[in-house]
Parts: structure tokens; C-alpha cells; sequence
């Protein structure tokens, strides 16, 4: 594994630090290994091309460089591109222009947050040309503030559960026989009478059974009601991981075959990914190759930043691709959208 402290910790000189960031921002650029010539142009003759050589076989050997092929170029190592990120990339400032663009992009209005999520992955799987991963905010302090049904007919209800966070999901719950308005509203006391501004995750499935004998002659009857009331506070509390974009990595073209289907079988196990993830932390974090802990991911990058819909409420938006990424735009592009996202958020719910 990359141990990333230790990379940092790594003492360079002045010029193997301009060589290494020089080679990696012409290689993101230009997607080919890098050349000595191509070295001394760009540093505008500030080291010849021996010494350029010189300095490229010792970052070579260091781990930060390799050389695809005996006359090729060299391209920056996992290694290389951590220290790069970590140690030698400058800070970019977004522009008016940048932040507009991404602000115009994402949806203003929010109706249900589990959609806007979808619609803000999207967007940022667009913007990046990677495969995008975000979660629909989780309020873990927030408490039952009611519960409302109400019969459409033919056995089938409109169950409402409201938080205290002013968050409402609707779930629809078909009985075996019609409900009348008045056993609605018994299910409704029994339910809003024990859990009403209990926290969410404190609800547990033993507490919700033990309401059934509550309901009388219509315990088997709310049955299906009882259980869709769980499944409705389990949506509050669980977090749920969005994927948009993953065909992107079809045409990105800097990644060799066997690569992209690594990266494309991985992210086929959602359930990985999203291990990964609760790893991070709330700020923005790069993890490059090793870091993962997945030799799926041994070519690929992951980028993630985290946002509030509230005080209490958490979420994370991230984008994984190649390696080659343009660490020095999408980071704080991807800080400025998740910024972006928990206005929005806020204004909304």
C-alpha cells in the first residue's frame, strides 16, 4: 500500500521538485510520456538536458518516475502523482465564470432530495468525464416529528413520515382488505404516541412489533403498513450511494484496456465503493491507486468532498477515474460543488 505520510515526508531537491511537477502537468495534459527536450523547453533552459536526465533517473529510482519504454519518456508514478498533489501543485482559484457554470448546471429547486442527488451526479459525471458517486444527505440526529396516512382505496394507503429536519418520505402500502379512515387514524396515534420526537436511529424493528396488539382487530390487516413504516425510517437513516456516469471511462482514452475494465468491474460492486467512501473523511480527500486498498483501483484516482444539508445532515459527492486527472482544476472544482450543493440544500429543506 502507499503510505501517504511517507511520501510526504520525502525530502527533494529544489530541481528534482520542478522536473517531477513539470513532467506531471505535461503528461495530464498530453496523456504521452514526457521527454528530457520537452523538460528543458518548458523550463525555459533553466537545466540542460543532461542534468534534466540526471535528475529524471533519480526520481526513477525514488519511485516517482518510470519509463514505459527504453526510448520513451518518463510518466509520473502513483508516487509521483501523491507528492505532486500533496506537496507541489499550486492552489486554483475557481473563476466567476467556473463557479456560474456549475451553479447554472445544477438544479435550483428541491422536491426530493433523493432525486436531486441523481441530477447533481449526473452533472458532475459530465463536468469531470468520470464516473461519479454521490449520497442523498443523512440527518442521524433527527427525530419523528409525525406520521400521516391516508386511504386512496381498494386497500392501498399513502403512508407520510416527517422528521424534525422538516424531511418527508411517502411510501405507498397495499392491504389485503380496505382501510377505512378510522383505522388510519388509530395507526396513526398508536405509531405518533411512541415515537414522536424519538431519533430515527434509535427506532429499532423489535420496538415497531411491539405496537401490532396496539391496533386490535387490525393488527394483521396494518401489517403491511407497521412494516412500511420501518422500511420509510430505515430510508432516513441509511445512507444511499448514487451512481451516474460510468460509461464515461469508455471515452476518456487514457487508460489501457485492462485498466478500464478493472475500474468498471469494481464500480459494478457498489457495495465496495461505498466502503471506501465512509473511509474518508468529511473534507476533501484524494485518494490515488494503493491508498484504495483495492487492487482494482491500482490505475485510478478517487476524489471526494463532503457536504451539509444542515447542522446534523451529511453528505458526500466523489468522481473516480484514471491516474491521470486534472488534479489542479477538479479539486476545487469539486470543493466549489459541493459548496454549491449544500446551498442549495439548505435554501430547500
Amino acid at each position: 500500500m502507499l503510505n501517504t505520510w511517507e511520501v510526504n515526508q520525502v525530502e527533494l531537491s529544489e530541481r528534482k521538485k520542478l522536473v517531477l511537477s513539470n513532467i506531471v502537468e505535461q503528461y495530464i495534459a498530453t496523456g504521452a510520456p514526457v521527454g528530457s527536450k520537452a523538460v528543458c523547453s518548458a523550463l525555459d533552459s533553466a537545466c540542460s538536458s543532461a542534468t534534466v536526465r540526471n535528475e529524471m533517473s533519480e526520481l526513477i529510482e525514488l519511485g516517482f518516475l518510470v519509463q514505459p519504454h527504453t526510448s520513451a519518456g518518463r510518466i509520473p508514478s502513483n508516487k509521483g502523482f501523491r507528492f505532486y498533489v500533496s506537496s507541489l501543485m499550486k492552489k486554483y482559484k475557481l473563476s466567476d465564470r467556473d463557479k456560474q457554470f456549475i451553479d447554472n448546471a445544477l438544479p435550483q429547486y428541491v422536491d426530493n432530495p433523493d432525486d436531486f442527488m441523481v441530477k447533481a451526479g449526473t452533472v458532475l459525471a459530465n463536468i469531470t468525464r468520470c464516473a461519479a458517486v454521490t449520497t442523498v444527505p443523512v440527518d442521524k440526529d433527527a427525530a419523528l416529528s409525525k406520521v400521516e396516512v391516508i386511504p386512496m382505496g381498494r386497500g392501498i394507503l399513502l403512508l407520510a413520515v416527517l422528521t424534525s429536519s422538516g424531511m418527508i418520505k411517502n411510501r405507498v402500502c397495499h392491504c389485503d382488505v380496505s382501510i377505512t379512515s378510522d383505522d388510519a387514524d388509530l395507526f396513526v396515534k398508536v405509531i405518533n404516541k411512541a415515537f414522536s420526537g424519538k431519533k430515527l436511529c434509535n427506532i429499532t424493528p423489535a420496538q415497531v412489533q411491539t405496537l401490532a396488539p396496539m391496533l386490535g382487530d387490525k393488527m394483521l390487516a396494518l401489517s403491511s403498513v407497521l412494516n412500511g413504516f420501518f422500511l420509510t425510517v430505515q430510508d432516513f437513516v441509511d445512507i444511499k450511494y448514487r451512481f451516474e456516469g460510468e460509461t464515461n471511462l469508455l471515452f476518456r482514452g487514457d487508460m489501457t484496456e485492462e485498466n478500464l475494465l478493472n475500474i468498471l468491474g469494481f464500480l459494478s460492486r457498489k457495495e465496495s465503493l461505498s466502503q471506501i467512501l465512509k473511509r474518508v473523511g468529511e473534507k476533501t480527500e484524494v485518494l490515488i491507486g494503493e491508498e484504495t486498498d483495492e487492487e482494482a483501483l491500482s490505475s485510478a484516482a478517487i476524489i471526494s468532498a463532503g457536504y451539509a444539508g444542515s447542522s446534523h445532515m451529511i453528505g458526500k459527492i466523489a468522481i473516480i477515474g484514471p491516474t491521470r486527472l486534472d488534479y489542479f482544476h477538479y479539486i476545487p472544482s469539486i470543493e466549489y460543488f459541493a459548496s454549491a450543493i449544500e446551498k442549495i440544500l439548505l435554501k430547500n429543506i
